[in-house]
């Protein structure tokens, strides 16, 4: 129902017609995203939101590897772990594919906060701290509850200040200080 929710808002923005586009459904980056590329492209709105989920998702999966590249100290095999687990949602998946869906904004953006937050975790560099809270931006445009991170993390951050975190994998234990 959703889907065709967001299809409707975002033919009432591309036809101009944004106070009653707006007045359909109160969180619209994903169909004035639907509608800017459907003005570009002058492809159907539905494909359009298809290839806008797809692409949504393949920055998820590909923020997700990467997360666990870098939590795994880099090891290769762990690229090919993760995959095979992204394989194993598949029948998950299946049942998203017909379906036009805000959701992938929200999972690219979260994955993608994740990674700069770790990553900002090793470094403490400006540009990652910015990213990270960014990306859970960018999560919090797609579906509002993604907004809790930026407000929980820096909460986490004060109250890990002083304590240690270890991770261990197989054969790697890592220390994290905050």
């Amino acid at each position: 129902r959703d889907g065709l929710l967001y299809l409707k808002q975002a033919y009432l923005i591309a036809e101009g017609s944004w106070k009653e586009g707006l007045a359909l459904y109160p969180w619209p980056l994903f169909s004035i995203l639907i509608a800017i590329f459907h003005k570009l492209t002058n492809l159907h709105l539905q494909v359009v939101a298809h290839g806008l989920d797809l692409a949504l998702f393949g920055i998820a999966a590909l923020f997700y590897l990467k997360t666990l590249h870098l939590i795994y100290n880099k090891e290769r095999q762990i690229i090919f772990y993760g995959g095979i687990v992204l394989l194993t949602f598949i029948p998950i998946m299946d049942d998203y594919v017909g379906m036009v869906l805000r959701d992938h904004g929200l999972w690219a953006g979260c994955m993608m906060g994740t990674y700069f937050y770790f990553v900002y975790l090793k470094d403490k560099a400006f540009k990652n701290n910015l990213l990270w809270q960014l990306s859970f931006a960018f999560a919090g445009l797609f579906r509002p509850e993604a907004f809790i991170f930026l407000l929980l993390t820096p909460f986490f951050n004060i109250y890990c200040r002083h304590k240690e975190i270890k991770i261990w994998s197989n054969k790697v234990s890592v220390t994290v200080n905050f």
